[in-house]
């Protein structure tokens, strides 16, 4: 996933490619061949960052893709629990796991580390 700094560095570079003048015959010094596009091009990109780590904040997966360690702990503390949904998710740049389990008529929702953890359960 791209970071905001490598998306900024990429739209830096853009800019210089797009704002050069080879001529030398810039209206004024430092506004390139199109002043005020840079501005525009740079707010644009900035959203575009924020939009993609949005979208990508979460992944679904099947539970069957689960990590055996997800699974041995999720079948030891909730063992008459069926997970029904699985998402990837990050938190600080770490991975983990947010699991949905029917237990009756509760849903249970999980987030268990990579390793096993559990790290927080909510009762819907």
């Amino acid at each position: 996933m791209p970071t905001f700094a490598a998306l900024f560095m990429a739209s830096l570079s853009a800019s210089k490619f797009w704002f050069h003048d080879p001529s030398g015959l810039s209206p004024a010094r430092g506004q390139g061949m199109f002043p005020g596009v840079m501005k525009t091009f740079f707010l644009l990109s900035c959203s575009l960052a924020l939009l993609a780590t949005t979208a990508l904040a979460g992944q679904d997966i099947p539970v069957s893709a689960l990590p055996q360690a997800v699974k041995n702990s999720l079948a030891s503390n909730f063992p008459k629990g069926r997970a029904f949904e699985a998402e990837i998710k990050r938190r600080n740049d770490r991975p983990y796991y947010e699991v949905k389990l029917r237990h009756r008529d509760v849903v249970i929702e999980v987030e268990v580390s990579p390793r096993g953890e559990i790290l927080d359960v909510d009762r819907d």
